[in-house]
């Protein structure tokens, strides 16, 4: 078998073309069909012999459908990618629908994020679904590995891809990826005169996604894909199939303006202006303060994901702004209402990136985007007194609220909301260690004002101009001013060397033991309540485990510091 008699075949049964007009219209050579005559796939009256066909015949489809999809904020804040809206179809409907054109009926669905909205599938189309937990963490290598079992003679691709034209065929003879017939410096892969995949060297395509694996390469395959699992889980799954000579996976072309992958708003955007899912309640409220249409809404682009929230960057009217979505169970640790309150106590002193729309109950947001800005570089001294210069400025007004953030307090507050026990083993000596500071920092805490709470060195945005901006004051409220130095270096994972430096540099080396060692103790304090705030985010799914166990770590450390010193005190009074 060749890919010309293949294609002869589903010729012959998708469209059922006479003899000579298949002739015409696919190029062959008379051998081609005779041979398959000869060999019995077809009858002597060009109708194809279906039971001879059968071992040609694709089995199975496997749709990933898992990820995130950051790249599609705002879109992907209320619907998954899958369920996107193209022309009046659903993404993955419209997939689903045409692999049943070609007789593909047996559809695994591999789901994580918003994987309760992907559930109608099962009983409108009688598709399985596969679970992946770890969607939040890990690439889609996961995904197939989850899926392997049912790859052999099956389909794989993800659930963004739109084709104008159905891609399957209802026989298919090799395993082969489908590749952009466009040569590009950006793409993945490059093929070796043979049609092999390899990694781009030359000349390099775009990886369209999709694929079809026969038996042979899906064996192979599962044992690469757990091979990745252990050492790149942020691995596409296709880095399984490049420069691996046991697989027989060839490149196959596909016209560049024949498909579309939909990974960003502005994808949807240029392919359908008028999809239902460009309107969510995000646009249409960024429409409605800016009073522009969706055409002049343009230029999304993602920011960083936060550890709170989402992020992203659009235009309008030639002009950036910043639009930040709160992320999961953020409402329960941050009171929106607060929030807004501070924003407009600081507002006069032009210390934040300008606040364009704020909403009080979800905390939504849209700011100016300062494009010349970057964030403070922790390890550079030159910007760490940038930083303190400019906090120390901040506390020196005196702002007042009505509502402080009490750290022993929160601590309790977040042990409830993780509501399992504490992932460290000794987590009740700690605490109970920690709690013990209280007095001796109540007793060294001379004024109270208006704090950020959360100035890890990303909030500090650093001008051309030599300026500094502070941003995102979720958590701000009224404390002790010397916590922000303390929060500072526990974000930045500082040792007592660093933080000295950093604490001399706030107090321009004038500083009593007794206010050092008290911003020792609230590094211990704070590091206790951030590993709580983190073990209830991982119990929402979110992978915090590295960072819950660094602030525990630096709440141990400075915990160790802070009980030497008062011992020593107490031995010397």
């Amino acid at each position: 078998m060749n890919q010309k008699k293949i294609d002869i075949l589903n010729a012959l049964y998708l469209k059922k073309d006479n003899f000579y007009y298949l002739i015409q219209k696919l190029g062959e050579s008379d051998k081609n069909v005779q041979e398959l005559i000869n060999d019995g796939y077809i009858n002597q009256n060009f109708t194809l012999n279906l039971d001879k066909c059968q071992k040609y015949k694709v089995k199975k489809a496997i749709i990933l459908a898992a990820g995130y999809g950051l790249r599609m904020l705002p879109i992907n804040d209320t619907i998954p990618k899958a369920l996107i809206s193209i022309k009046g179809e659903r993404l993955i409907e419209r997939l689903i629908e045409q692999l049943h054109a070609v007789g593909v009926y047996e559809i695994y669905i591999v789901v994580g994020y918003m994987k309760e909205k992907l559930e109608y599938l099962q009983k409108k189309y009688d598709v399985k679904l596969i679970v992946n937990r770890f969607f939040f963490s890990d690439n889609n290598c996961l995904s197939a590995l989850l899926a392997c079992k049912y790859m052999d003679n099956a389909y794989l691709l993800p659930c963004d891809l739109y084709f104008a034209e159905n891609p399957f065929n209802y026989f298919e003879y090799q395993s082969w990826y489908m590749l952009s017939n466009k040569k590009d410096v950006k793409g993945y892969f490059s093929i070796t005169n043979d049609k092999q995949l390899v990694k781009g060297k030359k000349w390099f395509y775009d990886a369209v996604g999709l694929a079809f694996i026969d038996q042979y390469d899906s064996k192979i395959l599962h044992n690469r894909f757990q091979k990745m699992i252990g050492w790149c889980k942020k691995c596409y799954w296709e880095e399984a199939i490049v420069d691996h000579k046991d697989l027989h996976i060839k490149a196959r072309f596909i016209n560049y303006d024949s498909y579309n992958e939909i990974n960003t708003f502005n994808d949807l955007l240029n392919i359908d202006c008028e999809s239902k899912s460009l309107l969510n309640n995000d646009i249409k409220m960024i429409l409605d303060t800016f009073d522009v249409d969706i055409k002049q809404l343009r230029n999304i682009r993602i920011m960083r994901k936060g550890m709170t929230n989402r992020s992203f960057v659009f235009t309008i009217n030639n002009k950036e702004y910043l639009m930040r979505i709160p992320g999961s169970g953020s409402e329960q640790l941050i009171d929106r209402k607060k929030e807004y309150d501070v924003y407009r106590k600081i507002n006069m002193y032009n210390i934040c990136d300008p606040v364009i729309y704020m909403n009080q109950k979800n905390g939504i947001k849209i700011t100016e985007f300062l494009d010349d800005a970057r964030n403070c570089d922790s390890l550079s001294d030159n910007d760490l007194k940038k930083c303190m210069i400019m906090l120390k400025y901040f506390h020196d007004k005196n702002i007042g609220v009505d509502f402080k953030f009490d750290l022993f307090s929160k601590i309790l507050e977040y042990e409830q909301l993780r509501q399992d026990k504490s992932i460290f083993s000794d987590y009740e000596e700690v605490k109970e260690d920690v709690f013990s500071l209280k007095s001796f920092i109540e007793e060294n805490v001379s004024n109270y004002t208006l704090c950020h709470i959360d100035p890890v060195a990303d909030n500090f945005l650093m001008l051309k101009d030599g300026s500094v901006k502070l941003i995102d004051w979720e958590y701000a409220a009224m404390q002790d001013p010397h916590l922000d130095i303390a929060m500072f270096a526990l974000y930045s994972f500082f040792d007592k060397n660093q933080t000295d430096k950093l604490i001399d540099m706030y107090f321009n080396e004038k500083v009593s033991e007794n206010i050092r060692y008290k911003i020792y103790a609230y590094i211990a304090v704070a590091g206790l309540l951030w590993s709580n705030w983190c073990e209830f985010k991982i119990r929402l799914g979110n992978e915090y485990y590295e960072y819950a166990n660094k602030q525990y770590q630096m709440a141990r450390e400075y915990l160790s510091l802070v009980k030497k010193f008062l011992n020593k005190k107490e031995k010397a009074e």
